[in-house]
Parts: structure tokens; C-alpha cells; sequence
């Protein structure tokens, strides 16, 4: 009991929602994501590898790359919406207050007002930096996305040139990445 003692109702009620929100989301695309992206992967690896190994192993570089700016972001982004919640609690517990002290609003109106407009720029605040970070994200991943066709475009190209790889297998390659 002494932890609901020391919680304002609005930070526990943004919390549970927040929680079971990401917990549904999880539970509804986790599973399918994760096994379509593991066959997608492993299984462009493998034809890629049948085509030309050199040049599957230079994109699979870029995938490694691409997958520590993923974690990085993903941290940044851990944080962000860490502080979107608290941010977020803050706001239900003074709107709580609020109801819970309906008389006393009205006798300090102006000053609700403007704790509430703090906590609110606040709030608005820590959105921008998480937008900011998502933004920074999906910039990347799409880039890091289009570097590896131009990996695979660049180095094909050379090996064609060199005569160590047909149009058709380039195609191909290009087809699976």
C-alpha cells in the first residue's frame, strides 16, 4: 500500500495505459514481424550467396551497420518515450487534482491554468524530441535501405565490367536484396 500512497492517481492511470498499449502492439506484430523478417533475411542471404558471394557479403555489411544505428536509435527512443510517459503522468495527476478539487480550481482558477499550460509545453516538449528521434530513425533505415541497392548496384557493376558476373545473375541479385 505504500507505493499507491506515494503515486498520484494520473501517473498510475498513465502508466497502466501506456504499458498495455505497448503490450498489445507487441502481442499483435511482434511475432509475425520477427519470423517474416528472419525468413526474408535468411533467405536473401542464401540466394545471394548462391549468386555472387562477394557481393552479398559487401550488402550483408551494410545491414550490420544499419543494425547498430538501429540499437542506438532505439535507445535514444527508449528514453524519449520514457519521458513522454512521465511527462504524460504529470498532466493526468494535475487534470486528477483538478477534478478531484473542483471548488478549489474555481477559487485559483489562474493558477491551475497555468501549471496546467507548464506541464503541457512540457509535455509538447519531450513529444518534439521523440518525433525528432523517429524522424531520425526512419531517415536512416531508409537510407541504409538504398545504400545497399547501390552496394549491390556499384559492385555488380565492377564484376560485370571484370567479367566475373553475367547480366542475368546481377538481375537477380538485385531482384533478392
Amino acid at each position: 500500500f505504500a507505493f499507491y500512497d506515494n503515486q498520484k492517481v494520473g501517473q498510475l492511470l498513465s502508466r497502466i495505459t501506456s504499458d498495455l498499449f505497448d503490450i498489445t502492439e507487441l502481442l499483435h506484430h511482434g511475432p509475425e514481424d520477427i519470423l517474416i523478417s528472419v525468413i526474408k533475411l535468411f533467405g536473401a542471404l542464401i540466394i545471394l550467396m548462391n549468386v555472387k558471394p562477394q557481393m552479398a557479403l559487401l550488402c550483408f555489411a551494410v545491414v550490420i551497420i544499419m543494425l547498430i544505428y538501429a540499437l542506438i536509435y532505439n535507445k535514444k527512443m527508449k528514453s524519449a518515450f520514457k519521458e513522454n510517459r512521465v511527462r504524460m503522468g504529470e498532466i493526468n495527476s494535475q487534470i486528477e487534482d483538478s477534478l478531484s478539487g473542483i471548488r478549489v480550481v474555481k477559487s485559483f482558477g489562474n493558477e491551475k491554468r497555468e501549471k496546467f499550460r507548464k506541464g503541457n509545453e512540457r509535455f509538447v516538449d519531450s513529444k518534439r524530441v521523440t518525433y525528432r528521434y523517429m524522424a531520425g530513425y526512419h531517415a536512416g533505415m531508409d537510407a541504409f535501405t538504398t545504400l545497399i541497392t547501390v552496394t549491390a548496384l556499384v559492385s555488380g557493376a565492377m564484376f560485370l565490367a571484370a567479367g566475373d558476373l553475367s547480366a542475368t545473375d546481377l538481375v537477380t541479385f538485385l531482384l533478392y536484396i
